[in-house]
């Protein structure tokens, strides 16, 4: 199913589970589904993937060296939709972090912290409101670091 949404494919399935909503759908287009399938296995082997049982459903999961790299790729991606948000001073991002992994969160109001854009300022402000109050203590510490920079 995996090889099916990265082929784009418009199995029956795949639609039906709306799974062409995905981000990936499609990434690999212009690939054989054979050849994607053989990524696939290469990086179970390699242990970037693991296969894990729910009941008797198999579930593809990131191994903790697979998370680490899928945490940073996902993190700068959602950056770079926060520096557009910033740039046309709309905050939409913010709206779609409430799903995301708490430790990818992390991460990206890390890079905020270090690039130290006061521009970010009101969409960290109006994230600040949705969000945690862990997340939110930590939005304050970024906030007060940029504000410190000169």
């Amino acid at each position: 199913m995996l090889a099916k949404i990265l082929k784009g494919s418009k199995d029956k399935k795949v639609l039906e589970l709306k799974l062409n909503e995905c981000p990936a759908y499609g990434y690999y287009h212009d690939m054989k589904l054979a050849d994607i399938m053989h990524y696939i296995d290469w990086m179970i082997d390699e242990d970037y993937l693991r296969i894990e049982y729910e009941g008797r459903l198999p579930l593809l999961v990131f191994s903790d060296e697979g998370w680490a790299i899928e945490k940073e790729t996902f993190a700068q991606e959602l950056y770079q939709q926060f520096c557009l948000d910033v740039k046309e001073n709309d905050p939409r991002v913010i709206h779609k972090l409430i799903k995301v992994n708490r430790k990818v969160i992390l991460r990206i109001l890390d890079i905020i912290e270090e690039e130290g854009n006061k521009a970010f300022i009101p969409c960290l402000e109006a994230y600040k409101e949705i969000e945690s109050k862990r997340i939110g203590r930590r939005i304050i510490e970024v906030e007060k670091t940029i504000k410190d920079k000169v």
